[in-house]
């Protein structure tokens, strides 16, 4: 019920609630549950070129449904509108950085809490992986390839940033304020990808605060697919989990302890540079700057 009235206040223009939008979210991702169990679990091609078929068929259910309903293209094309601002891309870099540093940091405090309740034995138990060679090989396979490029590089930042910080995001921001908007939306993000939720939670917030310092949701996006790009293994993939690893020693998570000191000062200080006073204060200058050329 709730889900059907969320998608009609969408399709009259008339703006959903946030959470009629969230609800919608999880809906979908409940509903991927059975479809993925009855339907493309046998999909044996895409299981053999391990393809993410489940995650794929809603995104690209996503987009076409945004292009197809004339509310929703209007929506989205007016979202999309806004360039970044050239002055805007070092900025875009460097949190895209500190994103990729909060993704290391959180990994190296599960490192620390293991090794906290459970010595070096538990922290090998649970970073014991496949070989370089095996995950490279993996990586450069068609699927590899696929999942990395064009569902994480491509498909994933346009459809996940219009749906969690153009529409959630914006939604809650007019009912609730902007900083328990960010903290909701980058929840519900989270959840959407279990498997990397407290990196995912803060990626979120990150990426709202992009959106809010550029005004562009191009600027959120472009920041998520070169993140996810990243990941890829041949490139930064390799560097995430640290050499040395399998032995539980902490001594093979020196970077990624640097990574958790740097996130826990970086990330709340960039929070506070998007807070609404800084984000008025430098829309002001920005238009007397204007003025005065």
């Amino acid at each position: 019920m709730q889900c059907g009235l969320s998608i009609m206040t969408v399709l009259k223009n008339k703006g959903a609630s946030g959470l009629q939008i969230a609800f919608l979210i999880l809906a979908v991702l409940l509903l991927a549950v059975p479809a993925d169990r009855y339907l493309f679990s046998r999909w044996r091609w895409a299981a053999e070129m391990n393809i993410p078929i489940d995650r794929m068929a809603i995104l690209v259910g996503a987009g076409i449904l945004f292009m197809a309903v004339a509310p929703l293209r209007r929506i989205c094309a007016d979202l999309l509108s806004q360039p970044i601002p050239g002055a805007k891309l070092p900025e875009v870099a460097a949190v895209t950085l500190l994103d990729f540093c909060v993704g290391c940091a959180a990994l190296g405090a599960f490192a620390l809490w293991w090794w906290w309740t459970g010595g070096q034995a538990e922290v090998a138990r649970h970073f014991a992986g496949a070989s370089d060679i095996a995950e490279l090989e993996k990586a450069l396979s068609i699927g590899g390839v696929v999942t990395s490029l064009l569902l994480a590089g491509l498909l994933a930042p346009i459809i996940e940033e219009l749906v969690f910080r153009g529409l959630l995001y914006r939604a809650w921001q007019r009912q609730w304020g902007w900083f328990p908007a960010a903290i909701a939306s980058s929840m519900i993000f989270a959840l959407a990808h279990p498997r990397t939720l407290y990196p995912q939670f803060f990626a979120g917030l990150l990426e709202v605060c992009v959106y809010r310092r550029t005004g562009s949701l191009r600027a959120a996006i472009l920041m998520h697919a070169v993140f996810n790009v990243s990941l890829w293994y041949p490139l930064a993939g390799q560097f995430v989990l640290p050499a040395g690893r399998e032995s539980g020693r902490l001594e093979a998570w020196t970077q990624n302890f640097v990574c958790l000191a740097v996130a826990i000062v970086a990330l709340p200080l960039y929070l506070w540079m998007s807070r609404d006073a800084q984000i008025n204060h430098s829309r002001a200058a920005n238009a007397v700057d204007a003025v005065g050329a």
